[in-house]
């Protein structure tokens, strides 16, 4: 696909885990671990440059679910932290969410964007379970689009979702409500499981 096509992705504020500056041996590297020309030190490139790179390096997933698990950190970093949506969320570690906490995000975020339709969407990206998940994250933090705790490991998402199939996660409920005032219908959805 051209580049010209592409929809540029947008990596929310809440990247306390988007280090702006490489740290320790690779710090004469690309994003990739080349070193520069001449092996002279690389700029850190802009995240979405890393991005890019990403991108380009990993085609097991598709653009649109990496934008949906920035998306899906950002609902989890606000919700565990209790962050209203109009506060920027400060670059640091106090705003760390663990495998277990970004999963449960991702369920209701998912949910609540996609509905009924949440398993079809996660299907269509290639993303059949929590591992999926833990492995598109592993990728940004390869790629220094997302940082990590010394604690935090690959086998954190292992078995996540109490290791439901995502049939099962997803299950939802329509609820349907008639407002007589507004003379309309309200739909949300309830989780099944």
């Amino acid at each position: 696909m051209d580049s010209l096509n592409r929809a540029p992705i947008r990596l929310p504020e809440c990247c306390h885990l988007l280090p702006f500056a490489h740290r320790g041996p690779e710090v004469n590297c690309s994003p990739c671990g080349e070193p520069g020309p001449g092996g002279g030190r690389v700029r850190d490139p802009k995240p979405e440059q890393r991005f890019e790179t990403l991108m380009r390096a990993c085609h097991d997933y598709p653009r649109d679910a990496y934008a949906f698990l920035f998306d899906a950190l950002d609902h989890s970093v606000r919700h565990v932290h209790g962050i209203e949506n109009y506060e920027p969320i400060q670059i640091d570690d106090r705003h760390h969410v663990g495998a277990h906490q970004l999963l449960e995000s991702v369920r209701r975020y998912a949910i609540l964007e996609y509905g009924c339709l949440t398993g079809c969407v996660f299907d269509s990206w290639g993303i059949s379970d929590a591992e999926d998940i833990g492995k598109m994250v592993y990728q940004l933090i390869d790629h220094q689009l997302l940082g990590k705790r010394d604690s935090d490991r690959p086998a954190d998402f292992v078995g996540g979702f109490g290791g439901m199939p995502f049939d099962q996660v997803f299950a939802i409920e329509p609820h349907l409500e008639y407002c007589q005032e507004k003379d309309q219908w309200t739909a949300s959805y309830r989780s099944a499981s």
